[in-house]
C-alpha cells in the first residue's frame, strides 16, 4: 500500500469551428482557439501485490487511484469550453517479473 502527493502537468490546445444556420439570415460561423498549461496538485493511493512462482519468476498486479481535479479551458470571446476531468483516474498494472 502507498499514498501521497500527485502533481500533473497539463498542456492543451483547444480549437473549435462552429457553423449556425439562421433562418432568413443565412449562415453564421464562429471559430477560435486557446492554448494553456497548468499544474494540477492532488493525491493518490495505491495497492500492489506480487506472488513468487519460483526463485526467479513472479507475477504482480496493482491499482492506483489518483485525483487532481478538473482542468477547464474557456475561450473568452465565445464562451466555448472544454473540461478534462482528472478527479477519478484509475491506473492498473499487471505483469511478470524475472530476478537474476
Amino acid at each position: 500500500m502507498s499514498g501521497g502527493f500527485a502533481l500533473v502537468y497539463a498542456f492543451s490546445d483547444f480549437s473549435f469551428d462552429q457553423t449556425v444556420s439562421i433562418p432568413g439570415a443565412g449562415l453564421g460561423t464562429l471559430s477560435g482557439s486557446i492554448s494553456r498549461e497548468k499544474l494540477l496538485p492532488g493525491g493518490f493511493v495505491a495497492g500492489n501485490f506480487s506472488v513468487a512462482l519460483t526463485d526467479s519468476w513472479s507475477v504482480f498486479a496493482g491499482a492506483q487511484f489518483q485525483s487532481v481535479g478538473e482542468y477547464t479551458l474557456t475561450h473568452k470571446a465565445s464562451g466555448q469550453q472544454a473540461v478534462l476531468d482528472l478527479s477519478q483516474s484509475i491506473f492498473v498494472a499487471v505483469g511478470v517479473s524475472w530476478s537474476f
